[in-house]
């Protein structure tokens, strides 16, 4: 879906930006992971768990490239 949405630059953009929140490098963000990103940019903390359950589909705790990708284009 989102790759419809934009440019190769974009898309480019959105897979670096996910390697670095995903420092396990094993495909996902985790909730910890995601707080720990977050937290760097001086992210309010009682916003980070809103902002990462609003983004990751049916809350399993983790969040892959193509869900946070949905959920960057809805908050555009």
């Amino acid at each position: 879906m989102i790759a419809h949405k934009s440019s190769t630059n974009e898309i480019m953009e959105l897979r670096k930006a996910f390697d670095q929140f995903d420092s396990a490098n094993n495909g996902t963000i985790s909730f910890e992971e995601f707080k720990a990103a977050m937290l760097k940019t001086n992210f309010p903390e009682d916003q980070v768990q809103e902002i990462f359950q609003s983004i990751v589909s049916g809350w399993e705790g983790v969040s892959q490239l193509d869900t946070i990708g949905s959920g960057l284009c809805h908050v555009r």
